[in-house]
């Protein structure tokens, strides 16, 4: 059995562990597991994240007999929504997803509710709290839904009123520590007794932001989180929390995939795994002492591990900034990757081809073998990842994708991705980057005009646009309102065809004109290639976003008069934008209606006869 799991970033806990829970199960019943992961997923780099995302569509999905998706791992900028449009249209397997529903999924969860009516009810019973506040996941996620609702309920039922100003929202990642202490801290009665969040993250980061403002846990107020990562228990004081195995969701979901494919039609698609609540130091059911004493060494072994991984990371820098060919880029990337010894073969596919591998014995062999479309690696090692597992990483730097690299990892073995893999991964882009830039832009003189213009027209290429974009409208910039306008040329193949590709040129530099036209001040476009344009328009506070359109259609009707063998029109999509995270739905949704504007034109155009 051939199974695929896609998940977000590897060395982040949950992550991890599912990785590795994963492999080991799939290792003992003799399956073949594929693993389409990232590392460093960033919170404020769409174009980033667009490079991570190709690696989602390496696999050919009909080759897979069963699919497991760690959906809310990939929430990043809505990684998930392309993955699932995918899934949607190929999929023809069972797909199983974990912790977070998706239509027509098999579901793998616990009981949210439950669960954290329980906690909730810990607190309220056992430790005779009456002033309880609770920390949200993202609310557009089903678990934090349930999981609001399983306080609510609990204290409810335990005759205590829920005060909304005890109730703050969260996003499940550790990056809100001081703002969630300021809300409580600031609450109208003080400080709550105790405050119960939706997940280890958050409560760890509270306690932390708590710790540093002289607040102590539990004394001061106790904090509860949920999930069970390995952070919790190393915490002083250790997380009281929940415990939602990992293992049971896995088994559970391959179990059910095995008896869908022995033909069992009665597999029921909301698969509730058990969980347990575990009482640690942050309530006051262990003395802090005692997780003091226990987790002395491991901060010890983990204070080791930073400063050698720390170095690692300094002697690469160092290593690639010396590279000055692709081969050497190849040559350190398979060094370091194997020096993590974690590895039967590693792989390294570039451009379609598979560059290099290497195993375990740390021999390292190049090729130039193609790979064709819907394989992994070319047929004649094809066979090499049968049996156990195969993690595939991207290769990206940005938006701009190279390849993958590919780890089938050794059994014996754990902790297989830290630190030093991620930043590895990301200085194999960084440098296969920087020598692209090398090969072609030739003379220093001219890296601004070929590195960021269109040579016929002058506007912005793709990247130019791209950077431009990010100076207006990066993730630090105040939010400005804006369109994205979405321009297709219309009918350039038939003029190419018929009229030659001279003729073909001076109809893609007019309508470049007719954009630059109707342009204003501040506003910018690009010519992506072939008939492909874009360009970002700003929005006065009452202005149409269609404002732009009749502009640029007026202008095309009247350059349309020097063209007297074949109509000049062009399709435009338009989408309105108010900050950098909008600029990726922007793109979609303009698309979608000039295609619509293009349909449209195709149907009310009259058929053009092909010239002799």
């Amino acid at each position: 059995m051939r199974i695929a799991l896609f998940v977000g970033d590897v060395i982040q806990a949950y992550e991890a562990e599912l990785l590795e829970v994963t492999a080991r199960l799939i290792e003992e019943k003799g399956y073949r597991l594929d693993v389409f992961a990232n590392c460093f997923v960033p919170n404020s780099d769409f174009l980033h994240i667009e490079g991570l995302k190709s690696v989602f569509y390496l696999p050919d999905l009909s080759k897979y007999d069963g699919i497991l998706v760690a959906d809310d791992t990939l929430h990043n900028y809505n990684m998930n929504e392309d993955l699932r449009e995918r899934l949607k249209k190929e999929a023809k397997c069972p797909v199983f997803s974990l912790r977070n529903p998706v239509e027509n999924y098999y579901f793998v969860h616990a009981d949210n509710k439950e669960l954290i009516y329980n906690m909730t009810g810990h607190v309220l019973a056992k430790h005779g709290c009456n002033r309880v506040g609770f920390v949200t996941g993202r609310m557009e996620l089903s678990d934090s839904v349930e999981r609001l609702k399983g306080f609510r309920e609990a204290m409810r039922d335990y005759g205590v009123p829920v005060r909304e100003d005890y109730i703050f929202q969260g996003n499940y990642w550790k990056d809100q520590g001081p703002e969630t202490a300021d809300f409580f801290i600031n609450c109208k009665d003080g400080l709550p007794q105790a405050i119960v969040c939706s997940n280890d993250y958050m409560a760890l980061a509270l306690i932390q932001e708590f710790n540093v403002r002289g607040i102590r846990v539990p004394e001061d107020v106790i904090v509860t989180g949920m999930d069970n990562i390995p952070e919790g228990h190393e915490n002083v004081p250790s997380l009281t929390t929940i415990d939602i195995s990992v293992e049971n969701m896995v088994s559970s979901a391959v179990q059910a995939l095995e008896e869908i494919a022995a033909g069992d039609e009665e597999v029921s698609k909301d698969i509730v795994v058990p969980g347990k609540l575990i009482f640690r130091a942050s309530c006051g059911c262990e003395d802090v002492k005692e997780s003091v004493f226990r987790n002395y060494n491991t901060m010890r072994e983990a204070l080791g591990s930073d400063s050698d991984r720390a170095k690692d990371c300094i002697y690469m820098s160092i290593d690639f900034g010396g590279v000055i060919n692709e081969k050497d880029c190849i040559r350190w990337s398979m060094q370091y990757f194997k020096r993590a010894q974690k590895f039967l073969k590693s792989y390294m596919v570039l451009n379609k081809k598979l560059v290099a591998r290497s195993q375990f014995d740390w021999n390292c062999d190049f090729f130039d073998e193609p790979v064709k479309d819907g394989e992994l690696l070319p047929k004649i090692f094809e066979q090499e990842l049968e049996g156990g597992t195969n993690v595939f990483f991207p290769i990206n730097c940005k938006d701009e994708v190279y390849g993958y690299l590919v780890a089938k990892l050794d059994p014996a073995k754990k902790g297989y991705f830290n630190e030093v893999i991620a930043q590895l991964l990301i200085t194999i882009g960084a440098t296969l980057k920087r020598l692209e830039m090398m090969h072609s832009l030739g003379e220093a003189k001219r890296i601004s005009y070929l590195y960021l213009q269109d040579p016929m027209t002058q506007l912005y290429n793709r990247r130019g646009f791209e950077r431009k974009v990010r100076e207006v409208y990066g993730p630090n910039a105040e939010n400005t309102r804006a369109a994205i306008a979405s321009i297709d040329l219309d009918g350039l193949k038939y003029v190419n065809d018929n009229f030659g590709h001279i003729e073909g040129d001076r109809l893609i530099m007019t309508v470049s004109d007719c954009i630059e036209d109707a342009l204003r001040e501040g506003e910018f476009a690009a010519r992506f290639g072939g008939d492909e344009f874009a360009a970002v328009i700003l929005l006065d506070e009452n202005e149409d976003k269609n404002d732009f359109k009749d502009r640029l259609h007026e202008k095309i009707r009247e350059a349309s008069e020097s063209f007297n063998n074949y109509p000049l029109s062009v399709s435009v999509g338009m989408a309105e934008i108010n900050s950098y995270s909008d600029i990726i739905e922007g793109f979609k949704e303009a698309d979608r209606e000039m295609y619509a504007e293009k349909k449209q034109h195709h149907k009310d155009m009259p058929e053009l006869p092909a010239r002799d």
